[in-house]
């Protein structure tokens, strides 16, 4: 009866590997995994129970870390005195420009007739000018000999005021102008042994340029037409000057 009773031997077989599938299955669910593996962790740790989602990703982590501005991160730690940038010294001009008067040293050459042939001036000019702007504005005074073919040569003195235009900044380094002349003088010799003094006067206009290559030194050139009277001789005067200044 007993042998009777046992199940046969097949049927023992067949549970067990059914036991065994199921076991297996359960294994590879991760659902069931996760409810079946005890949770060791502490607060504040991802539990296994908790399945892959509760894993944050480290792009999650870094969105959601506050983040600090350029100014927060250049403010100075507590405690510590704000350091103040200091201001930049303000640019110096090693070369400012002249704004006094200006001085100039010439050659001045013209021609007085005698009748004969002679009466060309060679004279020495020194002069300046006023800071006055488009406004040009000086005296030129010049001294030097005129040639006379009949005898010994006389002494010429001259004092010229200008007034006029200038073209200031008007080209680069070359400054042009116009200018009305007025000019008084002297002219001393002497004749079969008696001196004399003759008033030289005249009024003209001169144009002329000049050249300013570094801060005041300059150089040009100008050439003036005047209506001169010499012991009631008039003339009619081509005077050019070169000089040169600062």
């Amino acid at each position: 009866m007993r042998a009777a009773n046992r199940p046969p031997l097949a049927v023992l077989a067949l549970s067990s590997l059914t036991l065994l599938f199921a076991a297996a299955a359960r294994a590879d669910d991760p659902a069931v995994t996760a409810v079946d593996t005890p949770s060791l962790a502490r607060d504040g740790e991802v539990r296994a129970s908790d399945g892959p989602a509760a894993i944050p990703s480290v792009a999650a982590a870094d969105s959601d870390a506050p983040r600090q501005s350029g100014a927060a991160l250049a403010e100075p730690p507590a405690g510590v005195a704000p350091r103040r940038a200091e201001p930049l010294p303000a640019p110096v001009d090693e070369d400012p420009p002249w704004d006094g008067p200006r001085v100039e040293l010439g050659y001045t050459h013209y021609s007085l007739g005698d009748g004969f042939g002679g009466g060309a001036v060679h004279a020495v000019s020194f002069g300046g000018y006023l800071p006055t702007g488009q406004l040009r504005l000086g005296l030129i005074g010049d001294g030097g000999a005129r040639d006379y073919a009949l005898g010994g040569g006389d002494a010429v003195l001259r004092a010229t005021l200008v007034a006029g235009w200038q073209g200031v900044g008007l080209v680069d380094y070359v400054m042009p102008y116009v200018v009305a002349v007025a000019s008084c003088g002297v002219v001393v010799g002497q004749r079969f042994a008696t001196t004399f003094a003759d008033a030289l006067l005249g009024l003209g206009v001169e144009v002329g340029f000049e050249v300013n290559p570094v801060r005041t030194l300059h150089f040009g050139a100008s050439l003036a037409h005047v209506r001169a009277d010499l012991d009631g001789l008039g003339y009619g005067l081509w005077v050019l000057r070169l000089f040169v200044g600062l």
